[in-house]
């Protein structure tokens, strides 16, 4: 219940921030744009041969959890060593 409530005022309070901005007109992309994704598309293509994406974004998945967990570790013992007469 409080977390019902809690969410609801955040929506709220983003839903109110956000509210100039979606006065503004839909946005178009340039074609520009659209070229360079479909170069992206065709390189990813090529490298795929080689080495599969989906392993390449398999390992930087792993790479990714790897460093969070560190992060998140010497958060942890960043916070421990504040305590008063923890060494």
């Amino acid at each position: 219940m409080i977390t019902n409530a809690i969410l609801y005022i955040l929506y709220g309070f983003i839903y109110l921030i956000t509210a100039p901005i979606r006065l503004f007109d839909d946005v178009s992309l340039p074609t520009d744009i659209n070229s360079t994704i479909s170069s992206v598309g065709t390189n990813l293509a090529l490298l795929n041969q080689v080495i599969p994406v989906s392993t390449i974004i398999t390992i930087l998945g792993i790479m990714l959890v790897i460093e969070s967990a560190i992060f998140i570790y010497k958060g942890i013992r960043w916070i421990y060593n504040k305590i008063p007469g923890v060494n």
